[in-house]
């Protein structure tokens, strides 16, 4: 299914390839970023993408900032996505 992807801690690589739309996150302006945020209050509406991906993005950050990030990460997941 085609859809909104969103990559968070983007930085200049894209790693998540497929289909659709992708959204790169990060907290620094970079070539592949198309949003620059923090990935504990992702700006966006509850389940809009059908993937959320994010590559060495977890080591950085401390536990409680981790479950605050896979929280918002699934809030903003479709469902079944």
């Amino acid at each position: 299914m085609d859809g909104y992807r969103l990559e968070v801690g983007i930085g200049d690589t894209v790693q998540a390839a497929g289909p659709g739309v992708l959204i790169g996150l990060d907290i620094r302006r970079t070539a592949r970023t198309r949003v620059i945020a923090d990935c504990a209050t992702l700006p966006f509406r509850d389940r809009l993408f059908h993937t959320v991906f994010g590559a060495h993005v977890l080591e950085h950050l401390c536990y409680a900032d981790a479950r605050t990030f896979l929280a918002e990460a699934y809030r903003v997941l479709e469902p079944h996505g």
